[in-house]
C-alpha cells in the first residue's frame, strides 16, 4: 500500500513538472512571437510614414 502511494506521488509530481515546463516554454514562444509582431507592425508604420 505504501509503495502504491509513493508511486502515485512520483507520477503526479512528474505530470506537474511536465505541465509547468510546457507552460513556461509556451510563454517564451508567445513572447518571441509578440515581439516579432510588434517589430513587423513598426516596420509597416514606418513604411506608411515614408509615403
Amino acid at each position: 500500500m505504501e509503495l502504491a502511494k509513493l508511486l502515485a506521488l512520483i507520477v503526479g509530481g512528474i505530470w506537474v513538472l511536465i505541465l509547468l515546463i510546457y507552460l513556461i516554454m509556451k510563454d517564451i514562444k508567445d513572447r518571441k512571437y509578440n515581439h516579432v509582431l510588434k517589430t513587423k507592425e513598426q516596420m509597416l508604420r514606418d513604411d506608411k510614414d515614408k509615403f
